[in-house]
């Protein structure tokens, strides 16, 4: 092998090497943004009942993770051989509960839909998957998506459960990324307030909060 070759070879190696850095720090980001961060495991059971129903053990409907028909969980996590991505793990990393309007209970899930090849799982996608446990059986509400998109994105946006009121609103806080942000730092902040109608959840204006200059971070 010649000098050349092997300086080629080298630089394809760095570049593996930071994707896989990069990854890793993605996902370290994403479970620190989760009161219950147990990507690779699931709900734990702290917080997995509410009015007797295990959230660990549901079915979430598969169109977040371009799925045909439902996704049934085992203790937080499930393995999709046929999706829109292809082979996917699909798993929750937290869940938040309170009350909407005529103090129904809801529960939030945070699903993930990842690559399921591999140690490090890459995210796909990510969305609130709210049902209420009125009786004591879980019966879904609706899915909440990121409702800002960047033009350019290295890495896919996701949201989180920031407050959820008995005047019948659930407020959802969403990370995006810079196109200079690592994968550990998402420098985008903003704010939707999601209204329940008494039938689905209508996104209100989507508030930005944050936009950080290209280049900075964090």
């Amino acid at each position: 092998m010649d000098h050349d070759s092997h300086g080629e070879g080298s630089d394809q190696v760095k570049k593996i090497r930071r994707t896989i850095l990069a990854t890793v720090a993605m996902s370290a980001a994403i479970a620190a943004t989760s009161a219950f961060a147990l990507p690779s495991r699931g709900v734990p059971a702290r917080g997995a009942l509410l009015n007797h129903v295990n959230w660990g053990d549901v079915a979430i409907p598969g169109q977040l993770c371009e799925v045909s028909g439902p996704i049934q969980l085992h203790n937080g996590r499930a393995v999709v051989f046929h999706s829109g991505f292809g082979p996917i793990v699909v798993y929750t990393s937290s869940v938040t509960h309170g009350y909407l309007r005529h103090r129904l209970p809801v529960a939030a899930l945070q699903i993930w839909c990842a690559t399921a090849a591999g140690m490090v799982k890459v995210p796909l996608a990510e969305g609130i998957v709210v049902f209420s446990s009125a009786g004591g059986t879980a019966h879904l509400l609706g899915t909440l998506t990121p409702q800002y998109r960047p033009a350019s994105e290295p890495f896919i946006p996701y949201i989180s459960v920031a407050r959820i009121d008995k005047a019948g609103h659930l407020t959802t806080t969403e990370f995006w990324y810079a196109p200079s942000n690592p994968a550990c730092c998402p420098s985008g902040r903003a704010t939707t307030v999601w209204k329940w109608t008494g039938r689905t959840f209508i996104p209100g204006l989507t508030k930005i909060h944050r936009r950080l200059l290209a280049g900075r971070c964090c």
